[in-house]
Formats: structure tokens, sequence, C-alpha cells
């Protein structure tokens, strides 16, 4: 099996309301990203593909509305058909984050609290870690391109939108557990 590794180079990505470092497309040629030499982005060959992402959209919120992505002209005729659907999947870019020492950190106390145990950022939903990628399961409450009227969202106003996905019925019947120090998971463990 061919060992595959995706690596980011940031690009400026210009719309009208919003400049933002972006990614997306296969490439096997592509420059280093710009970051620290010992980050993990840079610790593999040249010879591996690079790949960038491009958003979507983006994240509004604004006080007294309902939260709402704002999908670029782009790419608003993906939007048709979204309205059959009750949830979405929106994944998103933790820009506010993005610097090679936050790239870099693989272990966290979750959710900022040092009585947490030290955790790796794989085994938490930390805002830190190697690729910036957040993911949150949001309520349609009304599409109306090019808008997506969401009922929440753990995003910052302005953060890029990588890609909205349905959350479909075979998704959520699983039943779910995590650590303690989780709070949708605190019934599940007794208190120490």
């Amino acid at each position: 099996m061919k060992k595959i590794h995706i690596q980011f180079k940031k690009l400026l990505f210009k719309c009208p309301m919003l400049t933002l470092p972006f990614f997306f497309m296969p490439s096997t040629t592509v420059a280093h990203p710009p970051m620290d030499p010992t980050s993990l982005t840079n610790r593999h060959s040249a010879s591996e593909p690079v790949y960038y992402l491009f958003p979507i959209g983006k994240v509004e919120i604004t006080t007294n509305t309902t939260p709402r992505i704002r999908i670029y002209d782009t790419y608003k005729d993906g939007l048709l058909g979204l309205e059959n659907w009750s949830h979405i999947y929106v994944i998103w870019w933790f820009d506010a984050n993005d610097t090679p020492e936050r790239r870099t950190r693989l272990q966290v106390h979750p959710m900022g609290n040092a009585n947490n145990p030290l955790t790796g950022v794989f085994a938490c939903r930390s805002p830190v870690r190697p690729n910036l990628i957040g993911l949150t399961i949001c309520k349609v409450e009304k599409v109306d391109p090019p808008y997506i009227y969401i009922d929440k969202i753990d995003a910052w106003p302005e953060t890029p939108v990588l890609d909205i996905k349905p959350v479909t019925r075979r998704e959520t019947n699983l039943e779910v557990h995590g650590p303690a120090w989780e709070p949708r998971h605190r019934d599940n463990h007794p208190s120490p």
C-alpha cells in the first residue's frame, strides 16, 4: 500500500469580504508551507502529494439573529436540495489558531482546564491540532441561498467554512461514551 501524506501550503484566497490563507487540489511540485521547519507539516518528503483546501463560505453570527453560513456565489448551486435535510455537518477551519506552535502541539488539557488530564489532541475536540479542521453538527433552520440558517455553531464569526454534508440516520444511531472530563459524558462516570 502506498503511503500518502497531506501537506498544506498557505495560499491567499480572496473574496469581496474576506482574505484568508487556504488550501486543496493535489500537486507534487509545490514548495513547503511558510512554517517552522521542525513543524509537523514539513517532516515529509517533497515527492508526497500536497493538497489545497478553499473555503466555500463563512460563518456569520450577529447579536439577535439566527447564526447562518454564507456560501460564496461560486458554490451556491451546491445548496440545491439541502432544505430536505434536518441536520448538517459543517466542516470549518480554526483560522484564529493557525500558528506553527499551535500546529505542533499534540497534547493538551481538554477545554483549557489544567484539572483535566493531559490528553492527545486526537482524543479531544481541542482547537489546537496539526490540521485545524473543526466539525459541528448543526440543525438546519432554513435554506435561503446563499445562506443556510442554523441553530448554533461552535465557531467564531467570519470563520471559513470548508464543506457541508448532510447528517444521515445511519450516522446518528451510535451509542457514544467518553471520558469523565467531557461534560456530556459525566453521567456515565462516577464522581471522583
